[in-house]
């Protein structure tokens, strides 16, 4: 004997696999998803009649007569909603069509002819296959309509009812009235479908414009982020080009100048001079390489970084010696204040060139003016801070984000007199940040720039070496 338990399991489960085969069928295309779920409507509703029809039959004709019609009815419901399940939509919904078709035109011969209350359901049939079928697909059912509805028509005027023995039916009001009630509710829910169809197209229509637009805005912005990096790139190898010639040149004309000039009566002084002169231009040229070699390594994240006690002040000290001849060819006055006993881990090279770099960009904006240099310790989070002040041209605000970003410079006039390709600040906020630390500025363009530069106490700890 089966328990309670298991019975309400295989109720449960019964009812379970009923609903999965019952279930409308679900398609990635939208416009097939919704025509299934009409089509699935009409077949459930459809069944619903035909069981109740051949009930009435069962009762009134016999038990053979209504399983007759049942069965056939059930066959074929089934083929249609196979292919329903099969993904084969538009050919179901043509079936159900040609269906209907039949089932409206065949009785309205026996059923008044022309005068049949059913002969509207002709219309109906079109209204149903301008929401389940494609354009190509109307336009044949519609033909179709037409030909079936003149068929009806030469039937009736010809008399050839009564030679094609087909049964007559009376033609009372109640079944008038009732046929029309039935087209005039099925008209009415196609016509649903039609407006709700097309407000989900317009709906469709309006998030794929503002898709688009979307898109458009975003291309735009690529765009104009793309030509902006192009702009830079184009201004950096100017920029450096010209960087590189200077030296280059002056390295190539002062040599021949020696050589014009090397006879007995030139003095060492002025040969002294000329080599002076010979020197340090192959010194910036080599800075502007040691630059571009430093960025590629970063940019390639091969720059590893030593981990040692470093002295500030002794890194202050190099730094003020570095840019001693900077300070008198622009007669600039240095400030320095620095804390005894500061000192961090670190690579020594590395904070030496970050804080020479911030110290020698405020010098060569700076004419006349002072330039204050400052190491102190840092309360709030371990480290140390070291602030750069001058009172050079300082920076327009609008072009303050851009001077840590490579290729870019905040003026280029600027950097015309000034010299400098824009890599110097770049590099030192690259360093900085791979130190564990930080470089900020704030400027007002006429009045100055403020540069700090933070430096923990110890370094984090360093990624792993790309492999």
């Amino acid at each position: 004997m089966i328990s309670n338990e298991s019975a309400v399991a295989a109720r449960s489960g019964l009812r379970g696999r009923v609903a999965r085969l019952l279930a409308v069928p679900t398609f990635a295309d939208l416009e097939k998803d919704r025509v299934a779920r009409i089509l699935t409507n009409i077949l459930r509703v459809a069944l619903t009649l035909i069981v109740a029809v051949a009930a009435a039959q069962i009762v009134v004709a016999g038990p053979s007569a209504g399983m007759l019609s049942l069965l056939v009815a059930w066959l074929w419901m089934a083929g249609l909603y196979a292919l329903l399940r099969r993904g084969y939509v538009q050919a179901a919904a043509l079936l159900l069509l040609l269906n209907l078709l039949l089932l409206v035109n065949a009785p309205s011969i026996g059923f008044g002819g022309i005068y049949s209350p059913s002969i509207g359901g002709n219309l109906l049939i079109i209204l149903m296959a301008t929401v389940t079928v494609s354009t190509a697909l109307v336009a044949l059912v519609s033909a179709l309509t037409i030909a079936a509805m003149s068929g009806v028509y030469y039937v009736h005027v010809h008399g050839l009812a009564e030679a094609l023995a087909i049964p007559k039916t009376p033609l009372t009001p109640e079944i008038a009235l009732m046929t029309h009630v039935v087209h005039i509710v099925a008209a009415g829910y196609f016509l649903y479908l039609a407006i709700h169809s097309l407000q989900e197209a317009l709906a469709r229509a309006r998030r794929e414009e503002q898709r688009a637009a979307a898109l458009l805005d975003e291309m735009a912005l690529a765009r104009q982020a793309a030509e902006s990096a192009n702009l830079a790139k184009s201004r950096f190898l100017a920029n450096m080009s010209h960087e590189l010639r200077t030296p280059l040149n002056a390295v190539l004309g002062y040599a021949e100048m020696l050589l014009e000039e090397s006879d007995p009566r030139t003095t060492l002084a002025e040969v002294g001079a000329d080599l002076q002169k010979i020197h340090g231009a192959g010194v910036h040229l080599q800075r502007l390489i040691g630059e571009i070699l430093d960025l590629s390594k970063i940019e390639a994240g091969r720059m590893q970084l030593e981990a040692a006690p470093v002295a500030i002040d002794e890194v202050v000290a190099e730094v003020v010696a570095a840019i001693g001849p900077l300070l008198a060819e622009n007669r600039d006055r240095l400030e320095v204040t620095v804390e005894p006993g500061l000192s961090v881990i670190g690579d020594r090279s590395r904070i030496y060139q970050v804080v020479l770099n911030i110290a020698a960009n405020a010098v060569k904006f700076t004419t006349d003016g002072v330039v204050t240099l400052s190491a102190a310790r840092e309360e709030a989070a371990p480290g140390v801070l070291v602030t750069v002040r001058d009172t050079g041209i300082g920076i327009a605000k609008d072009q303050l984000p851009l001077i840590f970003e490579r290729f870019h410079q905040a003026d280029d006039s600027a950097t015309r007199r000034h010299g400098g390709t824009g890599l110097g600040l770049a590099i030192a906020a690259a360093f900085a940040e791979m130190m564990g630390g930080s470089i900020t500025a704030e400027s007002e363009l006429g009045v100055g720039s403020t540069f700090c530069f933070f430096l923990p106490a110890s370094p984090p700890a360093p990624p792993p070496p790309p492999a």
